[in-house]
């Protein structure tokens, strides 16, 4: 990720963070309709505890964009990580769409093409890193 694209995503984050509650429930909604046979593994959490998980977990890896591969560990937990009941990289890439359309309907009209695609660099990077420590190649296994 460059620094604008940086720069976007903490943005971003910083004003979607008081809206977490909003933005997790979004992607509960949205996961059923998109990805119904992943939605099950959000079906018995509490959206404003999950939400803020969510974003704390973002902002680890924002803070640590350029060291994802050490980041990993710190990152599971939310759902989103690679070890969550066999996510497949398929998997991950489907959520993460899905959370960015989550963050782009609770924003508005402030999400804007570069924030959504500043949004996909990173869940790329980090899908990457955490199915490579899965697999055993990355520093972070």
């Amino acid at each position: 990720m460059d620094e604008q694209m940086i720069a976007l995503v903490k943005a971003s984050l910083k004003e979607l963070q008081p809206h977490a509650g909003a933005v997790f429930a979004t992607f509960q909604s949205k996961l059923a309709q998109r990805a119904p046979e992943l939605a099950y593994r959000y079906d018995e959490v509490d959206p404003e505890r999950q939400g803020e998980l969510l974003f704390e977990k973002l902002a680890i890896a924002l803070g640590g964009v350029r060291f994802l591969d050490r980041l990993v560990p710190a990152l599971g937990g939310v759902g989103l990580d690679a070890g969550s009941a066999s996510l497949t990289s398929c998997d991950f890439a489907r959520l993460s769409e899905v959370l960015i359309a989550a963050f782009a309907e609770v924003s508005g009209n402030r999400f804007d093409p570069c924030i959504g695609a500043a949004w996909t660099t990173l869940f790329e990077e980090l899908s990457w890193h955490m199915f490579e420590a899965q697999s055993g190649k990355g520093t972070a296994a």
